[in-house]
């Protein structure tokens, strides 16, 4: 997998559970 797409998987969670 590339950096890229897993830093942005992170990023995506992490901003889903900061919404919540």
């Amino acid at each position: 997998y590339l950096p890229i797409s897993l830093s942005f998987i992170l990023f995506y969670l992490s901003m889903k559970i900061f919404v919540f």
